[in-house]
């Protein structure tokens, strides 16, 4: 694949790669014959993925009047159509909008995107076939072949009639948008992040640099159970490993530690990609602890800070060092990346090639190693606008160009950017600032504390409070003892005043705790 980086901050991209479709279908014709998806007891070759895709392509390019540039929502879990939809829309020139399954009221979305194909799965969401929507949509698919509503087309279909065509060539340009990927939005409405072509190819270059010396292309055996429609996935899991010839198992629901367990039974996996809290639920599932770990070469963590303790028991049972990194949908995914076999625990590792990363105060001043303040980014994986939103870009980047993330963290000497919290989960306790991450830390690593959240209370005298929320074991003695505990290794003010337990934590769609739901509880 004659793609290179240059140097620190020029990005060269060969002429013939035009678009994320171009570098996919490169793939296609190259590793043909390779498997890409194992999915329960399927395998789908390259070869395979190749033909359905431009099916898809092939039906949109001749009965549908859509052009490049027109979006199309996509609502599935990690199933070969997902990826199948996806490059084929891509070939078409389309711009993608993927969402989580977990949305059923999906009218904004499909109000503020415009998208005029939807591709859902009925069994998920039923609304999407229905015709009372108020929105452009022209055309709803359905994977499923059966049961349809009659404004509704099956994918068979598709296939059957996007497989005779020829497809037209496509006129892309790199800075063209690629993807419409909305954030969360667990303050307010979602965001759409204008992704391009050059961002994410870019990305994918960045982080193959990081990783080279422990990836073998065309060799690599990933476990997916991230879900394709964040952007973490979409580029570890969907862009990046497919780009490099490697194969995905696929896992739907990202919570199912059984389904994990019988795939890496039944495959030599040699990478595993995930965040925390999966981390954590492995490894006090029995099964999973019994598995063979020879074949297991790299794991990656992203999402959300990885914990002291799961780093260190991972490697204990696996003899795998967590590899972490620290990204965001603005920056398609990928900002800093620790160096697979030098990683340094409570750091997200150095900036990946080509990326400013700097901390700055209330001001907008740089600030000095070790002082904590806000990420600022700025890269070629960066987007430069959001989606019909002058005044959040007016509010996101500055006058330089770099982008306000919204995370706290610090600078280190060596480089290394320690992560800390969003700069809105802070809590202000008389004149003091408390970092919930470091109160965390100490929490989970008491005996029978599996998982620690800490939120701040209003407090009449002190301005807040802290409450922890815990998820124990049946190692758990009291609370009245783990805020002692806490009493022993932080100081006064970083104590929480109460502990509550509860036996599960409300969580976005890549298991992010929503801190703003326990607030109101």
């Amino acid at each position: 694949m004659n793609i290179e980086l240059n140097d620190m901050t020029d990005v060269a991209i060969n002429k013939e790669f035009k678009s994320l479709a171009d570098l996919f279908e490169f793939s296609m014709g190259k590793f043909s014959k390779s498997i890409a998806y194992y999915h329960k007891n399927e395998q789908i070759t390259f070869a395979e993925v190749d033909e359905k895709s431009r099916a898809v392509a092939g039906w949109i390019q001749e009965y549908t009047d859509l052009v490049p540039g027109d979006r199309v929502l996509v609502q599935l879990p990690n199933i070969p159509e997902f990826a199948i939809i996806n490059y084929g829309c891509l070939r078409a020139g389309l711009v993608l909008v993927n969402i989580c399954t977990s949305i059923k009221d999906i009218g904004y979305l499909l109000q503020d995107s415009e998208a005029k194909i939807a591709f859902f799965s009925k069994d998920i969401n039923p609304d999407l076939a229905s015709t009372h929507l108020d929105s452009s949509l022209e055309f709803r698919v359905s994977i499923e072949a059966h049961d349809l509503s009659e404004n509704s087309l099956s994918l068979n279909d598709i296939y059957e009639k996007g497989c005779l065509i020829t497809l037209l060539p496509r006129d892309s340009d790199l800075d063209d948008l690629c993807l419409l990927q909305y954030t969360d939005g667990t303050s307010g409405r979602p965001k759409g992040a204008c992704l391009s072509h050059r961002n994410i190819i870019t990305n994918l270059l960045q982080l193959m640099q990081r990783v080279e010396n422990v990836h073998d292309r065309n060799s690599e055996i990933v476990v997916c159970p991230l879900p394709f429609h964040h952007i973490f996935a979409f580029v570890a899991n969907f862009a990046l490993t497919f780009s490099c010839g490697n194969a995905n198992i696929l896992i739907p629901d990202l919570w199912d530690t059984k389904h994990i367990v019988e795939v890496m039974r039944k495959h030599k996996v040699t990478c595993f990609i995930g965040m925390n809290s999966l981390f954590h639920s492995l490894l006090e599932d029995d099964e999973f602890i019994e598995l063979d770990f020879t074949s297991l070469s790299s794991s990656f963590c992203g999402g959300y800070p990885l914990s002291v303790s799961v780093a260190e028991n991972w490697r204990l049972l696996t003899g795998i060092r967590i590899t972490e990194g620290y990204g965001l949908t603005e920056a398609s995914m990928g900002v800093c990346l620790n160096e697979p076999g030098n990683e340094q625990l409570e750091t997200v590792g150095p900036p990946l090639i080509g990326t400013s990363v700097e901390v700055w105060n209330e001001n907008d001043e740089p600030l000095g190693f070790g002082e904590v303040g806000q990420i600022v980014v700025k890269g070629p994986q960066v987007i430069k606008r959001y989606w019909k939103d002058e005044a959040l870009n007016e509010k996101m980047f500055s006058s330089d160009g770099f982008h306000r993330t919204g995370d706290l963290g610090l600078l280190r000497y060596n480089g290394h950017i320690k992560l800390l919290n969003r700069k809105d989960d802070s809590i202000w306790v008389g004149d003091s600032i408390v970092y919930p991450r470091e109160v965390e830390e100490v929490l989970v690593s008491a005996d029978g504390v599996r998982e620690a959240v800490v939120i701040g209370e209003n407090d009449p005298l002190k301005g807040s409070r802290l409450h922890a929320f815990v998820i124990v074991t049946k190692d758990f003695v009291s609370k009245s003892e783990l805020i002692e505990y806490c009493r022993d290794m932080l100081p006064d003010f970083y104590v929480p005043e109460k502990v509550t337990v509860t036996e599960r934590l409300p969580r976005s769609s890549l298991g992010r705790v929503l801190r703003g739901k326990l607030r109101g509880q």
